[in-house]
């Protein structure tokens, strides 16, 4: 974290374009299943990093599961509560393999809905799938009905994962071509290669949508938004320009006309007038 980096001269640790910190990936202690060891080891990991940087969220990166809930995960000592629980840890994060976990599609469904739960509910932290994935077999005489599971398994994650509060995802994993022109060695079924599996690609892309925010792509904000006027009239700070809108409720809404810093768009709206689901 204080390594600084080569090419902006600027401290991982103050660096604005990294997200977060996981303290590892999939940590687990199978000496003791309990979390007797592994929770107080995230707890003192989670401190020590705040106290060199505490500019950035700051993740476990476990796997999740509900300790002895899980037959999978029950010797790890990781359950998503109490592992999480820090008040040094930020955000909460699970993953999910159907595959390894022996889990039907309204299983791995439901694993993020009941963990999105318990993150709200019982950590009050936002959370993110840390990884995702299923396997294809591509040499297998049904490798087309393979990817084609796998599509509508991950149209029906992000769609789960979205309205259930998840904040964010990541599948496991994108390949593409290696310097000689070949492709990565897909080593565990999970691999997307790009641009070769454009179904996937479109699923994930379409997916992904879900969770950017609608004012940084020109769209509407994931909630709505309603103001009430009491003048005829506002102004709004924005530092981007050359935005237009339509009319509003019979009311013209003029272009964002650049002058300095400030925009005035709407113009002689009524008092009390209801701005509601409009983009923002």
């Amino acid at each position: 974290m204080n390594r600084v980096n080569t090419y902006t001269g600027i401290a991982y640790k103050n660096d604005p374009t990294i997200l977060a910190w996981e303290l590892a990936n999939e940590p687990r202690a199978y000496t003791d299943s309990t979390g007797s060891i592994l929770n107080p080891w995230i707890n003192e990991m989670a401190q020590y990093i705040k106290g060199i940087d505490s500019n950035h969220l700051l993740s476990a990166g476990v796997e999740g599961w509900y300790g002895y809930k899980d037959w999978y995960g029950s010797p790890t000592g990781v359950d998503f509560v109490t592992s999480q629980s820090s008040p040094y840890i930020d955000i909460a994060t699970f993953h999910l393999f159907p595959d390894y976990y022996n889990l039907s599609e309204v299983q791995s469904l439901q694993w993020i809905s009941n963990r999105a739960s318990s993150a709200q509910n019982s950590l009050g932290k936002p959370v993110y799938i840390g990884e995702f994935g299923k396997m294809v077999d591509r040499a297998a005489s049904n490798a087309g009905s393979q990817m084609k599971a796998r599509n509508d398994l991950y149209k029906n994650i992000y769609n789960t994962a979205s309205s259930s509060g998840v904040d964010g995802l990541g599948f496991w994993l994108l390949s593409g071509h290696q310097d000689d022109g070949s492709l990565y060695p897909d080593y565990d079924h999970f691999t997307v290669y790009y641009p070769e599996d454009r179904s996937t690609s479109r699923v994930i892309k379409s997916g992904s949508a879900l969770f950017v925010p609608a004012s940084g792509r020109g769209g509407r904000n994931k909630n709505s938004t309603s103001i009430t006027t009491t003048a005829d009239s506002y102004e709004l700070v924005e530092p981007v320009g050359n935005r237009s809108f339509g009319r509003v409720g019979g009311s013209v809404v003029r272009p964002w006309l650049r002058s300095s810093d400030i925009y005035r768009i709407f113009s002689d709206l009524p008092a009390g007038f209801n701005l509601e689901n409009y983009l923002w």
